[in-house]
């Protein structure tokens, strides 16, 4: 094979870890990346010369930043991320990530937006546009339907069309379309039982074709299960780099005709438009600068879900009992890929003592121990107080990619201490800190709540203002609460294999608002010290145009900001709908007393839902709902207007249990997708049987063993709160026995994987034999 050849092969790989294949003669720079949705995510060497993660700005997370519902701020966070990114040479951010938080139990909902694809969207493309404004590309993912962390390298995705196009691709389309980022990374997961990254529905006829995306498409690292299927489909760059496995793939396949040179060609030309958008690194930053956009960042964010008897604000010279050790030690950080190293990171404790505040201190616990002399020391100082503020939340390995969290309750001895210290009729207010939401069977006993979510290094002082009312709270949920876990409708989720999205578009607060379900705090929610007057709606139509106006005042004693959230649904809808959908919000800070008009431009678009069988956008003839108010469930003006075509073709037939996930059959489900499920078999094993479906064998034991010491000897980068090793080990059970000929990189081939499996199915004589031939067969080649 020619030498160019070859070099157009090593282009559809990387060259190392964080860098694309530079080729000097063709004009084409190496592109350099770096992990981090939220804030920069840098690997860098200590002064001993270890692998770790150095200090950058950790802003919030997205989990607490669409709290905030403000599209300018989402802007400035890009933009000083970028602006970051560019002073350590980064040409390329890998984020955000964007994918639709189906459950709350889901790994990664602490890197993700909301439930909401529009919030996301928006939000999502103000940051894009703000990151790619300082010549920083955008790198959105995972693309797509990657809502679950539980064998994510094997699982299937499958969903009807319509689910699809409107709760799990809607964002993407959104992002695409108004932002036009860089790149778009593909997820480890199958989509309709075809490997996201060698899906060419998706890749080609979607995002490119459909959508009219024209950057790069890479994989998730180690997400390819088929190299010459992945090129064939329109990917283009295989993470990581120097992979002798996928050089040989792709080599081959050349060779036969399957991958066609016109394929490396395109992914030459989309290398070098990339590197012709990088610049060269800038000079340094202003950091004091980033650190008050954290601190302004989560102060527009964190939310006030309760304050009951006015116990909020404190005053400057109360007292406080002060309980928990997030009070000194901040939960400001979520796991894996995007954990952050903060450049500072003041506790709460010592901002109250710079501020002179009188309070006394007890950890009461660490992490998920139950420690009895901490409880007891915690409660005698409580008894002291008539104020305690109780920093609670979960364990840092609750939020941490590789793994789903399936307790949403509190440890025990924070439960312990929150309901010892309002059964002492005190004034207890609870700070909690999380990469996601909480179960709270004890909120009825206190008197005020606010939640944090992960608010990256500004916590504390934001924290300070807000509950002493140096400012007031502005974030809204953008995810709803539950009361119980078996409220939630996602109720294939953390399946291992086949994984059925049965709820449909019947996700999230669609859920709860259609079916009248009682939650804890739902989608929208947010309290504030101040109070709004929504009034005045006016919903004007002209022809497939509708522009809402209404106004709004602020009626309390101080200024704030209030989120306006316009919902749209349709009346007696003949087809399976939500009650109501977020189609626009609009962030609007008022001085006591002030008003202002707010105004959202729709069009009929905005009414529409995806038709499975035109396989496009319709809206049908009918009655439809313009909703405004504070919340998914408060709402405050509502008007009604007529819209759709007069199209006589069948509307989209109503499926029997639809929206009703816990008792809808297979066979329902499959009326909905139009076709059978994929049936999973487990034995006998074969290339996608998991280490842990392996673990009966004693061949797969074994093969546990070495993989526990490799990733030990990878978990080497120093981490703020778990080490690069717990997000390996959470993959490790899940990974496919596919993996040894992928990961192996070139010690293990193909032909030896199906000898191991023949061994592994009691063939062991005929397994060893072949296992023979193929390594000698590998030695000799």
């Amino acid at each position: 094979m020619s030498e160019i050849k070859d070099k157009l092969i090593c282009l559809s790989n990387g060259s190392d870890n964080w860098h694309t294949v530079e080729w000097k003669e063709e004009g084409l720079k190496a592109v350099t990346m770096s992990d981090g949705s939220c804030g920069l995510r840098q690997e860098g060497r200590d002064e001993n010369g270890n692998l770790t993660n150095l200090p950058t700005t950790a802003f919030p997370y997205s989990c607490l930043s669409a709290c905030s519902f403000d599209v300018e701020l989402l802007y400035e966070l890009g933009a000083a991320i970028g602006k970051e990114a560019k002073s350590r040479g980064i040409d390329l951010l890998l984020g955000p990530a964007i994918n639709h938080k189906r459950s709350p139990q889901g790994g990664r909902n602490f890197e993700y937006f909301s439930e909401d694809p529009v919030l996301t969207g928006t939000l999502a493309s103000a940051f894009v546009k703000g990151l790619q404004s300082q010549k920083v590309g955008a790198v959105i993912k995972h693309f797509a339907l990657n809502n679950q962390e539980t064998a994510r390298v094997t699982s299937d995705s499958i969903a009807d069309q319509r689910t699809k196009r409107e709760l799990y691709l809607k964002q993407f389309e959104m992002v695409v379309k108004e932002a036009k980022p860089w790149a778009v990374m593909t997820s480890y997961n199958k989509v309709d039982s075809i490997y996201t990254s060698e899906n060419k529905q998706l890749i080609s006829d979607l995002l490119r074709d459909t959508w009219g995306f024209e950057g790069l498409v890479m994989s998730d690292w180690g997400g390819i299960r088929h190299p010459q299927e992945a090129l064939n489909a329109g990917l283009d760059v295989a993470m990581p780099g120097e992979s002798n496995w996928h050089h040989k793939q792709i080599k081959q396949a050349l060779s036969q005709g399957i991958v066609k040179e016109e394929q490396l060609l395109k992914v030459k030309q989309r290398l070098k438009e990339l590197s012709q958008k990088t610049t060269e690194k800038t000079e340094t930053i202003d950091e004091d600068l980033l650190c008050d956009l954290a601190i302004r960042a989560a102060l527009e964010s964190v939310i006030l879900l309760k304050n009951d008897n006015q116990a909020l604000p404190l005053k400057q010279n109360q007292g406080i009992a002060l309980i928990g050790e997030f009070a000194t030690h901040p939960r400001y950080n979520g796991g894996g890929s995007a954990n952050m190293r903060a450049r500072k990171n003041p506790s709460f404790l010592d901002i109250l003592k710079a501020q002179n505040i009188p309070v006394d201190y007890a950890p009461g616990f660490q992490a998920e121990d139950y420690d009895q002399s901490l409880i007891k020391q915690a409660k005698e100082l409580m008894e002291h107080h008539d104020t305690i503020v109780f920093c609670a939340g979960f364990p840092g390995k609750r939020d941490c990619e590789g793994a789903d969290c399936f307790d949403l309750s509190l440890p025990k001895a924070q439960v312990e201490l929150i309901e010892a210290a309002a059964a002492n009729d005190k004034t207890v207010i609870v700070l909690l800190f999380a990469g996601r939401p909480i179960l709270m069977p004890w909120i009825d006993k206190v008197d005020a709540v606010v939640m944090a979510y992960l608010p990256g290094e500004g916590a504390s002082e934001a924290l300070y203002e807000l509950l002493f009312g140096k400012a007031n709270f502005s974030g809204h949920l953008a995810e709803t609460f539950v009361l119980n876990l078996k409220d939630q409708p996602a109720t294939t989720f953390a399946s291992e294999h086949i994984i059925p999205y049965k709820e449909g578009i019947f996700s999230g607060y669609r859920y709860y608002t259609s079916r009248e379900k009682e939650v804890l705090f739902p989608f929208g929610y947010g309290l504030s010290y101040t109070s709004f007057e929504y009034s005045d709606l006016q919903v004007k139509q002209e022809k497939d145009q509708i522009q809402v106006t209404l106004q709004v005042k602020n009626t309390g004693d101080i200024a704030g900001a209030t989120v306006v959230q316009l919902y749209t649904g349709e009346e007696n809808s003949p087809i399976d709908r939500p009650l109501r959908e977020l189609r626009a919000f609009k962030k609007v800070y008022l001085e006591p007393s002030q008003s202002e008009e707010i105004c959202f431009d729709l069009c009929e678009e905005d009414f529409s839902y995806f038709d499975n069988r035109r396989n496009n956008w319709r809206t049908h003839a009918g009655y439809y709902r313009v909703e405004v108010g504070e919340s998914c469930i408060d709402i405050r003006l509502r008007q009604t207007l007529v819209l759709g075509d007069q199209d006589t073709d069948e509307l989209l037939e109503k499926v029997e249990n639809y929206g009703d996930p816990q008792n809808m059959s297979d066979a329902q489900f499959e009326e909905l997708l139009g076709r059978k499920l994929p049936v999973y078999q487990a034995t006998p094993f074969h290339e996608e049987s998991t280490i842990k479906e392996l673990r009966s064998c004693w061949l797969g034991r074994y093969l546990e063993k070495i993989l526990l010491k490799e990733v030990q000897k990878q978990g080497q980068v120093e981490q703020a709160e778990y080490s690069q090793s717990e997000m390996l080990l959470n993959i490790e059970p899940y990974l496919p026995f596919y993996a040894l000929e992928v990961y192996g990189d070139g010690m293990i081939n193909h032909e030896m994987v199906l000898a191991l499996l023949e061994i592994a199915n009691h063939h062991s004589f005929k397994g060893f034999w072949h296992l023979i031939q193929a390594y000698m067969h590998k030695e000799k080649t």
